[in-house]
């Protein structure tokens, strides 16, 4: 946890630092120059983030024995199982699904079984880019395993409370039902 805000921490000093070199002292204005080594730094910063949720994800998956599952390019990791019952999940069509939320070190976030399913709507903005992206995956009746990098799930903020930030999530699914 130390580490995350020690990471969070250098990028925000980094930035600073960069923006501050950016401004030319007299007029407030912003050199081209400046700005594109900003723009430079902030893309590796980026690239360093992602570089760091793929080693955490693939250790995670190398503990789990989790050697089936497929890497999207996106850097998603996803195993789906089960016979499907009908055709895959398509944008603006609703489903029932029962869903696991947890963190890479187990922490549980959210859980809804079958009694308490959530209606999700595919392309809604309402969830994370992960989960909607393991959905499509779907049809109803199977289930999925989706380990989702942070750039997919709650980001550089996290959700505010439980998610922290950078957080890698693991999302366990269930597509119980498509509803008209």
């Amino acid at each position: 946890m130390r580490n995350r805000y020690l990471g969070v921490l250098l990028l925000f000093s980094l930035c600073a630092c960069f923006m501050d070199g950016c401004v030319e002292r007299n007029t407030g204005k912003h050199s081209e120059g400046s700005s594109a080594r900003l723009s430079e730094e902030l893309e590796r910063a980026n690239r360093l983030a992602v570089d760091r949720s793929q080693l955490q994800i693939e250790g995670y998956v190398r503990r789990r024995g989790l050697h089936d599952m497929s890497k999207l390019s996106s850097g998603m990791y996803v195993g789906v199982s089960g016979r499907a019952r009908g055709a895959q999940f398509v944008e603006g069509e609703r489903a029932q699904v029962a869903y696991r939320l947890e963190l890479l070190d187990g922490t549980i976030i959210r859980e809804l079984d079958s009694t308490r399913a959530e209606t999700l709507v595919l392309g809604g903005r309402d969830r994370t880019a992960g989960l909607d992206i393991l959905i499509t995956m779907m049809a109803p009746g199977q289930e999925a395993i989706g380990i989702v990098p942070s750039h997919l799930g709650y980001g550089l903020s996290g959700d505010g409370s439980k998610i922290p930030p950078h957080a890698c999530l693991v999302y366990t699914v269930t597509w119980l039902r498509r509803l008209p």
